[in-house]
């Protein structure tokens, strides 16, 4: 039996998959087997894997895409190693990896997994220079309790890089394997059960190799399309919160967050839960809150728990019902809306230079003269702004967070990644994308762990929503 069972879910890598079996070939630790599940690859991935002879290879082939999580689980049931060590097929492993996990499972047996730091690599697998992009930053995390990453993975989601566990496959034996219903999240969603049990570790060497791909074509690349997926699975996953056990559970867990009023009771748990994600500020949370919510004053019980500890009635229900749009119906209209007014204009520039909107706009540029101003997204949008702007406001820079657009210019406004924009501390930030809902929320995150005193503008109304 090896000792550790590496799993591969391939799709369409030909041009990575040989570099991510040498390194695992290359191993100081080669007591293994590769289980490769192959989701009907319309390239040359296969043949590439079949130009490898080495018999601890197994390669399995789907006639129909399934996609990477059952991928991966089908990969599990049959996997014969001690330890089930995952790998995307266009990720790779340093050659230590294997043998520094192994070393540190086997030596705290209290750990269920353990996990490494991460260089991010290119698409001709060099190093991308850290702080340039989202993934040079994420991954490296230092190490905390169960119920800190508990805490983490419910306000701020992932930051442990898939492709760097190592877990003992008796765990999932217990926990179970991947929801595969999730896209996004189904890493994710199972961190989070696994912390409810178990402790983790994440060795603080870079032993992991993770590609970032030209225009974020990962499938955890950042774009509206997954963007939007994970607003509904994040909704999905924080059900696994309601298998919180005990009051003291709870409370090692969201410690600062509701300590001084939460009542003793261990039914009232998912109702504090449920206040909890309400107060918070993503969609999703709000989502989530609400309709646990809503089930939960359904139980008598509940209703009178509520209300003895909280003054809480099917009143408040309704109140928060009416005023958390989690539908996102207000920013669609006035979204809608504005669309419609464009109609009548043959471009951005017109629009705001001949309708009730130049006054506003004069307005903003009078109110701000000689600030620092940049702008957020370098897409095809970006061109209108910087036309309606150039010439009129202190136009520093424009922040992409794609390293390829890095030193490029739209307008002769040269493009900055976050990191190089934050040193010349803007001070005022304008969203250049034609839908802010997903970017908002990402700028007023650079600006906090920044400490800078941004304001942020949005294009459309000018309104400062951020100080």
């Amino acid at each position: 039996m090896p000792k550790v069972s590496v799993i591969i879910a391939a799709y369409n890598h030909e041009k990575y998959i040989s570099y991510t079996l040498n390194s695992v070939l290359s191993q100081t630790l080669q007591d293994f087997e590769i289980i490769i599940v192959d989701d009907n690859s319309s390239d040359n991935t296969v043949a590439e894997i079949k130009k490898f002879k080495d018999d601890r290879i197994q390669l399995i082939e789907n006639n129909y895409n399934k996609g990477q999580f059952e991928n991966t689980n089908i990969a599990i049931n049959i996997a014969k190693g001690k330890y089930i060590a995952i790998l995307n097929s266009d990720d790779a492993f340093s050659p230590e990896k294997l043998e520094k996990q192994v070393e540190y499972l086997e030596s705290n047996s209290y750990i269920a997994a353990v996990f490494t730091l991460v260089d991010v690599i290119d698409e001709d697998n060099n190093k991308i220079k850290e702080n340039t992009h989202f993934y040079s930053k994420i991954f490296n995390q230092k190490n905390r309790t169960k119920e800190q990453w508990l805490n983490y993975f419910f306000y701020y989601g992932n930051c442990l890089c898939h492709p760097s566990v190592m877990i003992k496959k008796s765990i999932h034996k217990e926990i179970g394997l991947y929801d595969s219903r999730f896209a996004q999240l189904s890493d994710l969603d199972f961190w989070v059960k696994l912390c409810l049990k178990y402790d983790i570790y994440i060795i603080q060497d870079k032993l992991t190799k993770f590609r970032i791909r030209n225009n974020e074509a990962n499938t955890s690349g950042d774009n509206i399309l997954t963007q939007t997926r994970s607003v509904y699975e994040f909704s999905q996953l924080y059900k696994n919160y309601l298998n919180i056990s005990s009051v003291e559970e709870y409370l090692k867990i969201f410690t600062s967050e509701q300590k001084s009023s939460i009542a003793q009771e261990t039914a009232l748990i998912p109702f504090n839960l449920a206040m909890l994600a309400i107060n918070a500020k993503s969609i999703a949370h709000k989502k989530f809150g609400l309709d646990l919510l809503f089930d939960l004053m359904n139980n008598p019980m509940i209703r009178l728990l509520a209300f003895k500890h909280y003054s809480f009635t099917n009143a408040g229900l309704m109140k928060l019902t009416a005023n958390i749009d989690v539908l996102n119906y207000n920013s669609q209209f006035h979204f809608d809306k504005l669309l419609n007014d464009l109609v009548n204009y043959s471009d951005l520039e017109k629009y705001y230079l001949n309708s009730s909107k130049k006054y506003e706009l004069e307005n903003f540029i009078n109110e701000h003269t000689g600030k620092k101003v940049c702008l957020w997204g370098a897409g095809t949008f970006a061109k209108n702004v910087v036309k309606i702007l150039k010439n009129k406001i202190n136009i520093i820079g424009i922040i992409d967070k794609d390293p390829a657009k890095s030193g490029k210019k739209i307008e002769n406004i040269k493009i900055y990644t976050p990191d190089e924009i934050i040193k010349m501390k803007p001070d005022i930030i304008i969203p250049s994308v034609l839908h802010t809902k997903y970017l908002l929320p990402q700028i007023e995150c650079l600006i906090v762990d920044n400490n800078l005193n941004s304001k942020i503008c949005n294009i459309f109304d000018l309104k400062i929503i951020h100080k």
